[in-house]
């Protein structure tokens, strides 16, 4: 009778301690702002990533007077979102609706459902963090 009691009293806990790191695959647009291009990645394991190209110039202080001062661009990705879907997906896309000025995202899953994920930048700003709503 023991054991039913212990049984009965357990728990579930789903915690992934480390991310996918194999990319099946990605899409480049303009998901959370109009003229900000971003890149939407599709991990392992059902997660999707959502990254901003981010381009600095970095003045580079050298003590050589002859030459002028010469300005060096930094590219780097900055993540904006990371959506944990715990469903197997299988392809992922950018489309544009017509009248639109921001991409979707189109996803693939393997039980044959297609999802269109577009991510709100008026809800981020509130809250600051970008929040995604799923439309199936």
């Amino acid at each position: 009778m023991s054991s039913i009691t212990s049984a009965a009293a357990m728990k579930l806990l789903d915690v992934r301690l480390k991310h996918a790191g194999s990319i099946i695959t990605s899409a480049i647009g303009e998901f959370s702002t109009s003229g900000v291009q971003e890149i939407a990645c599709l991990r392992a394991g059902g997660t999707i990533d959502l990254y901003r190209i981010v381009i600095t110039n970095v003045s580079s202080d050298g003590d050589d007077d002859d030459e002028e001062d010469e300005e060096e661009v930094q590219t780097t990705l900055k993540l904006l979102k990371r959506i944990e879907t715990r469903s197997t997906l299988r392809s992922l896309t950018a489309i544009r609706i017509s009248g639109s000025k921001k991409d979707v995202i189109l996803v693939g899953a393997d039980g044959g459902c297609l999802s269109l994920i577009a991510f709100d930048t008026a809800a981020s700003a509130s809250n600051n963090k970008s929040d995604a709503s799923v439309t199936y």
